[in-house]
């Protein structure tokens, strides 16, 4: 793939997020009737509390609880897995505490920052106008992914089990 890309001239965006708050994102996710998500009766059914759910994405899920057989790796494996797109020099970084700017607990001058950045990396002539207009709408309550939106929200989440369990999994990850 990653060949092929190149050849093609494609160029990647991978947005890197604090991976506390990923696993937060995705128990929350999984749970929501919208979602669809193979893992939505196991995630409402059998995992009956958060704590559960926030421990299945650290942890992973076997197999046999998906509705399609595949297992949900543990975090350290969803990272990884994304990071290895990091090595390829047409792939631009993005954090997302860079990019929800003051409304997600982040700074306006960091996102537009990144934005601009962002515009280069792609080479799309967009003027500093459309780059603020753009940095307005990013934080968009409106998105089928979007729940919070916020920095740091893992800690609301995360017991001292979570965090015992994230260390084991995917401590150096941090």
């Amino acid at each position: 793939v990653a060949s092929a890309l190149t050849k093609a001239d494609v160029k990647l965006v991978l947005l890197l997020r604090d991976p506390r708050d990923i696993v937060v994102s995705r128990a929350k996710y999984i749970t929501r009737p919208h979602a669809g998500h193979r893992l939505h009766r196991y995630f409402t059914e059998v995992l009956t509390t958060d704590e559960g759910r926030v421990m299945a994405c650290i942890r992973g899920v076997p197999a046999e609880h998906s509705g399609d057989g595949r297992a949900l790796g543990d975090i350290d494996t969803l990272i990884r897995s994304f990071l290895v797109w990091a090595k390829r020099h047409q792939t631009h970084l993005c954090r997302f505490e860079d990019l929800v700017g003051s409304q997600g607990g982040g700074s306006d001058p960091a996102q537009l920052e990144a934005l601009k950045r962002l515009v280069e990396f792609l080479g799309v002539g967009i003027a500093q106008p459309e780059v603020e207009s753009i940095a307005r709408a990013t934080f968009s309550k409106d998105s089928l992914t979007f729940r919070k939106g916020k920095i740091g929200d893992w800690r609301q989440h995360f017991t001292a089990e979570h965090k015992a369990a994230f260390l084991e999994h995917a401590g150096d990850l941090l």
